[in-house]
């Protein structure tokens, strides 16, 4: 399998998901780069906003997507996007890899938006919860207290 790339111009966005520890719990939103992209792509094809790369990227390299639930996410946004089963041979590879590369970076877009939306929220926790409310993702209504919210693992 070839590398993932992903916008240089989400850096900034990506750090707060994975390298920022939260305020309070010391806790960070995603453990690992491959995990908060393999959110940002599910986010990306949830919201039908997929970006073509353009400018600079940078790589994911392809031995750190081979372990599920990666690969699985990979091939299931591909046929969902295609409705194609021809989309996860071996030799339609680079278009399943791009299809991903392509979600990613519109939920790369869409989590910075959401980020915006909430400027006070330092750890990215609040704007996530928000969103997620606000577009129905987790089955609760949008003036639901955080409190109220069953448990959430990104």
């Amino acid at each position: 399998m070839r590398n993932v790339r992903y916008p240089l111009s989400s850096e900034a966005t990506l750090k707060l998901l994975v390298d920022h520890p939260h305020s309070v719990t010391g806790h960070k939103l995603f453990p690992t780069i491959r995990s908060a992209l393999r959110f940002a792509a599910l986010v990306g094809y949830e919201s039908e906003t997929r970006e073509p790369l353009s400018g600079d990227t940078k790589i994911l390299d392809a031995r750190r997507l081979t372990h599920p639930p990666t690969l699985e996410t990979i091939y299931a946004i591909a046929l969902a996007h295609s409705r194609d089963m021809e989309i996860i041979r071996p030799e339609n590879e680079d278009a399943m890899i791009q299809i991903f590369e392509e979600y990613i970076a519109g939920g790369l877009k869409e989590i910075t938006l959401w980020l915006r939306e909430t400027p006070g929220d330092v750890d990215g926790v609040d704007a996530l919860i928000a969103a997620a409310k606000k577009r129905g993702y987790l089955g609760v209504a949008e003036d639901t207290d955080f409190e109220d919210i069953p448990s959430i693992v990104f």
